[in-house]
């Protein structure tokens, strides 16, 4: 093997392995994740801004926010400022609950009055 290919395998293999650990719900395979973002191979970067995404959790935020401010690739900070806008969202548990709790809210009908006159 050239050292392009093996390079270029040890990213194919690091990739694969950042999006097993972006599976987990552990914080040290998140620590490991966002360790990455700081890799010299912009291929192991751009996968460890997509297992941080997969992985779903908002503490990535702040080293996605440094990594964006330490690239110089147009292409790269936008990658990563769409991972942070989309890690903002509102989970479906989070709107779920925020219906619900706007339903709460809502004074209850008083009982024999007729709102349609």
């Amino acid at each position: 093997m050239s050292p392009e290919e093996k390079q270029e395998a040890y990213v194919q293999s690091r990739s694969s392995e950042l999006m097993d650990l972006a599976m987990t719900d552990d914080p040290d395979s998140l620590r490991i994740i966002l360790s990455e973002l700081t890799n010299r191979d912009p291929g192991i970067r751009s996968a460890a801004v997509q297992a941080a995404v997969q992985f779903g959790s908002r503490d990535a935020i702040p080293a996605l926010m440094d990594a964006a401010i330490q690239t110089d690739d147009a292409h790269e900070k936008a990658a990563i400022q769409d991972a942070i806008e989309f890690l903002k969202l509102p989970s479906l548990t989070e709107v779920a609950q925020e219906k619900q709790n706007a339903l709460s809210a809502q004074p209850a009908p008083v009982a024999g009055t007729n709102s349609a006159r």
